[in-house]
């Protein structure tokens, strides 16, 4: 008997487009009408440091499109979206556009940071950025875009 193995963020797409009365699976990537960027439609699924999440966008591949990089903080804001609400795997309420699932409402951007490295944003309180440490002990996931 052969086994049938399917990823498990695959299979909580399809869940989630069944649930949604969606057929097949949910889209992996959004296209932002006003910058014409695409966005994957899920982050990292968990945290990462700020090079491993560099380079977790640079070898992704979606929807056939290779190429992807983390987004600048400005980017980012851009993304902010106050009427549209979902929590993350830590019970926080964060607002993005275009259907976007985060596992934390934190994300990295490529956007150095003069005193601590690179700016994280922060899809929760209104959106901001702040300097996060980009160290090995400052972990957030990786939100990956594409031109």
């Amino acid at each position: 008997m052969k086994r049938l193995h399917i990823p498990i963020l695959r299979l909580s797409l399809l869940a989630s487009s069944m649930l949604h009365g969606q057929q097949g699976p949910a889209p992996e990537t959004w296209k932002a009408p006003d910058s014409n960027l695409t966005w994957a439609t899920h982050d990292s699924g968990k945290d990462l440091t700020h090079k491993k999440a560099h380079e977790y966008c640079q070898a992704l591949t979606l929807a056939g499109m290779s190429g992807w990089r983390l987004a600048t903080v400005e980017e980012l804001a851009v993304m902010y979206d106050v009427s549209a609400s979902r929590v993350d795997t830590k019970h926080k309420t964060y607002h993005i556009a275009g259907g976007i699932v985060l596992t934390n409402s934190w994300s990295w951007s490529n956007s150095p940071s003069s005193k601590t490295g690179f700016f994280a944003y922060r899809f929760s309180d209104k959106g901001r950025k702040f300097p996060a440490m980009s160290g090995p002990f400052s972990l957030l996931p990786a939100l990956c875009v594409h031109d």
